[in-house]
């Protein structure tokens, strides 16, 4: 989360400049550290135990979605350009990445299940 945050607060002066990018490819870059983000949230929220991989998976929908509007919040506040569409970006990443995480958490076996 620090690693998106920072950069996510930087000046865009200090930025690359992206006119070398197809138009979009910011996009991709919100969906792809989103995707990252969610599979890690749901992994620390689904460690308890208690909480099935679906209410983990939520969980992280909604923690790594709000921690993107918030960042957009911030950069409005410092002086970055702030976009509905970057959210859009970030949700649709975080659920991507939480359908795979399910996937794989459905596929593998849990430790106190007996192997063939």
């Amino acid at each position: 989360m620090g690693v998106i945050l920072v950069g996510s607060v930087l000046p865009a002066a200090w930025l690359p400049d992206s006119g070398g990018f197809p138009p979009g490819f910011d996009k991709w870059v919100h969906a792809g550290f989103y995707f990252v983000l969610a599979i890690l949230v749901a992994g620390a929220v689904g460690r308890g135990g208690a909480r099935s991989a679906v209410t983990a998976a939520a969980a992280a929908l909604v923690l790594s979605t709000s921690f993107g509007t918030l960042i957009e919040v911030i950069q409005d506040q410092v002086g970055r350009d702030a976009q509905i569409g970057d959210v859009g970006a970030d949700l649709l990443g975080a659920a991507a990445g939480l359908v795979v995480w399910l996937s794989a958490r459905h596929r593998t076996p849990s430790p106190t299940e007996e192997g063939p």
